[in-house]
């Protein structure tokens, strides 16, 4: 099972980013850019987070296999710092998805899901009622 450990600190400057092939999510799952992952999973893992994973798996539309992502950079375009304390905005939605199942730590970068799954009864339970 992948882990859910934080990612290291400081940040390095790049990451690559490859796909996270999980044929029982991707049989199941909604694509992270679809609006169930904006009208359920951002209430779970945040808006921040929600933005950050559909601009990682939007790199998958030119680079399948994965790429390299310049942190600095992909932090700036979101609008966030990249610090290198525990309280970064930009570190913090990085983690938010390993936490939450989004991604996980594979060799010295992120292995990120293109499909989330239907979100856990547990979740569910925590989101207004509408």
């Amino acid at each position: 099972m992948p882990s859910t450990t934080p990612l290291p600190t400081p940040l390095p400057p790049t990451m690559v980013i490859t796909p996270w092939a999980d044929p029982v999510v991707e049989a199941v799952g909604f694509e992270v850019r679809r609006a169930y992952v904006e009208m359920f999973w951002l209430g779970v893992i945040g808006p921040t987070s929600t933005w950050l994973l559909r601009r990682l798996v939007t790199g998958f539309d030119h680079f399948p296999d994965g790429y390299e992502l310049d942190l600095a950079e992909t932090a700036s375009a979101l609008g966030l710092s990249l610090t290198h304390g525990t309280q970064s905005p930009f570190g913090k939605a990085l983690n938010r998805c390993v936490m939450f199942g989004a991604a996980h730590q594979l060799g010295g970068g992120l292995a990120v899901r293109r499909q989330l799954p239907p979100l856990s009864s547990r979740h569910l339970r925590r989101l207004p009622e509408h």
